[in-house]
């Protein structure tokens, strides 16, 4: 397979892969299976009750309920146990090609990725700068890659400060993905996002505590590898 198609196949799968707080998964296994379990819980109400011709869950049995959804969850974490393993799969082969596939210009610019101010309304003042600084780490990858890369900026109502900062580069969204992947080590990420005056711990709230301290360090004594 070729990067681009295990990248498509990736898209697919990774609401399993970056979920920090687990609602996207939560919504996917209760949209696969949810409708499995009331029809499994219809089913059996008609067999208590085959002359009601209203279906009430209520009515069936807490016991009934408990052993038809431990039914479910079991096949529902045989899935899921499953996808996890497509993903670490794919993730395997994305980071092998990742290396040595041949990254060609594309004859027009796009916009690769749309960041909101908004989004970072916690940081109070420095939502913007934010915003900014997760385009531009997107920019300095696509041009080390060797495409042109930039960020364009704009305000779409006059009486708000919201700004949209969106990466225009000659690349396809496949090719961002390996450019991604090329980048180097979290640490030496989270050194340059430092020195910028960015605390890596907004874009990556569950990072490792030891290369936060370190990186932190690092920057501070204007190094790039750890002392």
């Amino acid at each position: 397979m070729t990067y681009q198609e295990l990248y498509d196949l990736y898209q697919k799968y990774k609401w399993a892969d970056v979920d920090l707080f687990g609602l996207r998964r939560k919504w996917k296994i209760e949209k696969k299976f949810g409708d499995l379990f009331r029809a499994d819980l219809d089913a059996v109400h008609k067999e208590i009750y085959p002359r009601r011709r209203i279906i009430k869950h209520a009515n069936i049995p807490a016991e009934t309920i408990e052993t038809t959804r431990e039914k479910w969850m079991e096949r529902a974490l045989a899935w899921y146990t499953c996808v996890l393993g497509r993903v670490a799969c794919l993730k395997r082969k994305m980071r092998a090609l990742a290396i040595t596939v041949e990254l060609v210009p594309q004859l027009e610019m796009r916009v690769l990725k749309e960041v909101s101010s908004g989004e970072y309304g916690s940081q109070g003042w420095g939502a913007h700068k934010y915003a900014k600084s997760s385009a531009q780490i997107d920019v300095d990858l696509l041009v080390s890659c060797g495409f042109d890369a930039e960020i364009q900026s704009q305000r779409p109502f006059e009486d708000s400060d919201l700004t949209y900062y969106r990466v225009y580069a000659n690349a396809l969204p496949w090719q961002l993905d390996v450019c991604r992947r090329r980048g180097g080590s979290m640490f030496d990420h989270c050194v340059k996002l430092w020195k910028r005056g960015i605390n890596p711990k907004v874009y990556y709230p569950f990072m490792d505590d030891d290369v936060f301290d370190k990186s932190c360090g690092a920057a501070m004594r204007g190094v790039g590898t750890p002392q």
